[in-house]
C-alpha cells in the first residue's frame, strides 16, 4: 500500500470518501485492456490476473444485461460495471462503502471516457486511446482517493497536455527532418553543418547554383523529348 493510501486510512477519509479499490477495463474475452489497482489484496501481476478472470465470469451469473450499469457484491467488493459488445469496464469499492458515491463516480468516468473514445466502445480504440484513459484515471483518482469530479476542468487539462505532447513532437520531427536534408546537402557539396553566417550566405549561393543548373537541364531535356 502507497503512503497516500496509508494516510486516507490513518485520517479515516473512508468513512466520509468513496474510495476505488480498482478500476478494471477488459474485452470481451475477459483480457485485460487497461487496469489499476488501489488496493494490495491481489499483489501480484497473477493474482490479479486470476482475480480479473474471476469477475468477467460472474457477469452471466449476477445476469448484468449488455449496456447497463450493475453493482453487485463480490469477493467483499461493490463493483459497479458496464458490459459492452467488446469492452467491459468494472470499478470497485469496499463492501461497506456508500454505493450511490461510486455510482456517481462511475457515470462521470464513462462521461470522460466517451469523451476521448466516443459512445461506441471497441478494443481498438480503447487501445488507440490508452495514454488517454492512463491520464484520466490519474487526474480523477490518487492513490484510490478521487480527486476531481469537474468534467469540464478534467477534459481540459488532459486535450492541453495531449496538445503539448503532439506539439512538441511535430518540433522533434521538423528539427529530425531539417538535420537530414541539411545533412544530404552537406554530403552531396562537402560543406559542413557547423557555419558562420556568412558561410551559409555562400552555401545557399552554391545552392541556387546547383539547383538552378539542374533545372536547366531537366528543361533541356524535356525540349529535346518533345522535338
Amino acid at each position: 500500500m502507497d503512503s497516500f493510501s496509508e494516510k486516507i486510512k490513518d485520517e479515516n477519509l473512508e468513512d466520509i470518501a468513496c474510495i476505488i479499490k480498482f478500476i478494471l477495463i477488459l474485452d470481451n474475452t475477459g483480457k485485460r485492456i487497461y487496469c489499476n489497482y488501489y488496493t494490495q489484496d491481489y499483489p501480484t501481476i497473477e493474482s490479479q490476473l486470476e482475480f480479473e478472470k474471476r469477475v468477467s465470469k460472474i457477469t452471466s451469473t449476477f445476469s448484468v444485461e449488455q449496456g447497463n450499469n450493475d453493482i453487485f457484491n463480490f469477493e467483499n467488493y461493490n463493483i459497479i460495471c458496464n458490459i459492452d459488445r467488446e469492452v467491459a469496464i468494472f470499478i470497485g469499492q469496499s463492501e461497506n462503502d456508500n454505493e450511490i458515491l461510486l455510482d456517481n463516480f462511475f457515470k462521470l468516468f464513462q462521461t470522460q471516457l466517451f469523451n476521448f473514445v466516443g459512445d461506441n466502445l471497441t478494443r481498438e480504440k480503447m487501445f488507440n486511446h490508452y495514454n488517454d484513459i492512463v491520464l484520466l484515471v490519474d487526474e480523477l483518482i490518487t492513490g484510490g482517493l478521487i480527486m476531481d469530479i469537474d468534467e469540464n476542468s478534467v477534459y481540459n487539462r488532459i486535450k492541453n497536455f495531449d496538445s503539448t505532447i503532439q506539439k512538441k513532437k511535430s518540433e522533434d520531427n521538423e528539427k529530425s527532418s531539417g538535420g537530414i536534408m541539411s545533412g544530404l546537402f552537406g554530403y552531396f557539396t562537402g560543406r559542413k553543418n557547423t557555419q558562420t553566417p556568412n558561410e551559409k550566405k555562400e552555401e545557399e549561393k552554391v545552392s541556387r547554383g546547383i539547383f538552378g543548373g539542374l533545372m536547366e537541364s531537366a528543361k533541356g531535356y524535356l525540349r529535346k523529348t518533345v522535338e
